[in-house]
């Protein structure tokens, strides 16, 4: 995924033909590991334009992500609201791919150890009125963690890994992050029963720091609703807790977590025993989430960039939940 972006120009051109605006600068934004992204300049403000490029992304896939978005844009959170173009339509072919346009929101993300005790509410109560509004989404048949198809996956991925050619670092890791699940799933398998506490719901997908923006204290922004769809809402609450609450050294602030569920409590009250399921739920996922080595042994034109990164950071999070557990728990149990 190293070719060259499109031209400012290209893209200015596109706008003006697609969706009538006169715009006068793109400026691409840092970020997107996957998908390309600008700041375009328009008459009296702003656009924030998204490129799905090559053929992972169709408008099946994003007709969620911008309902999802359109959704929370409607019940007053800071959500960018798409736009549609000339015709009518939400998403605009570009360049052997999608373009989404939408609003453009003012902050900037915080990095961690940014998050205090105001912070910290706001995103949490943020979080609870988002499920509030994405509740009323369907979200078809809840999914809980099959133990014996995750223990398949692995081990097909592993022997895939194993035999690369040439392994880099985060293929000798990708071994590493298959063999702990398959060691973790013997020795503790699926706790079922705790999901029955639970609620299936469309969630963000994505909610952690580099998502939201900031204007000083007040929450400006909730951006990047390309994992929106079902899933147990006490697994975001739990990484979101986690995240915002995370130490530059390793492991939670208790204050700043336990303020992330206060926030959440207050806008969307959830039972104890959901509460504390959250992080051993996240675990859960985690380990049946394979992303992105799926894409690295089956469909490497998929990846991210930087693959290794992500890959590493979501074992390492996964291995340090699946140490503390317990902890986490009692922390949940405001």
């Amino acid at each position: 995924m190293s070719e060259a972006l499109p031209s400012a120009e290209e893209l200015v051109a596109h706008l003006r033909v697609a969706y009538g605006v006169a715009a006068t600068d793109a400026t691409p934004v840092p970020g997107g590991l996957v998908h390309p992204v600008w700041r375009l300049t328009v008459p009296g403000g702003a656009w924030f334009v998204k490129w799905y490029r090559g053929t992972a992304w169709g408008r099946g896939q994003l007709a969620p992500v911008l309902l999802a978005q359109t959704v929370a844009a409607d019940a007053g959170l800071p959500a960018p609201r798409p736009f549609a173009d000339r015709g009518g339509h939400p998403v605009s072919p570009w360049q052997k791919g999608l373009l989404v346009c939408s609003e453009y929101l003012p902050g900037s993300t915080l990095l961690p150890g940014q998050f205090n005790l105001m912070r910290s509410e706001s995103y949490g109560a943020a979080l609870g009125r988002l499920h509030r509004a994405l509740a009323a989404l369907p979200a078809g048949d809840a999914g809980i963690p099959d133990a014996p198809g995750i223990e398949v996956r692995c081990r097909d991925l592993l022997a895939l890994a194993e035999g690369w050619r040439n392994p880099t670092a985060g293929d000798r890791l990708a071994v590493e992050s298959l063999r702990y699940r398959l060691q973790m799933l013997r020795a503790n398998g699926i706790d079922r029963a705790a999901y029955a506490a639970c609620t299936w719901q469309v969630c963000h997908g994505d909610y952690f720091p580099a998502n939201l923006l900031w204007l000083g204290d007040r929450l400006t922004g909730i951006v990047d609703f390309d994992f929106a769809g079902p899933r147990w809402r006490t697994i975001e609450l739990a990484r979101a807790a986690v995240e915002a609450a995370w130490l530059e050294g390793g492991g939670v602030a208790p204050a700043l977590y336990q303020a992330v569920l206060r926030g959440y409590q207050a806008a969307n009250p959830l039972p104890a025993a959901e509460c504390q399921a959250g992080p051993r739920l996240w675990w859960e996922y985690l380990l049946d989430s394979l992303y992105p080595l799926p894409a690295r042994y089956n469909n490497p034109v998929n990846l991210p960039v930087h693959w290794e990164k992500v890959l590493r950071r979501r074992h390492n999070l996964m291995v340090w939940l699946g140490e503390h557990l317990p902890e986490l728990a009692a922390l949940s149990a405001v």
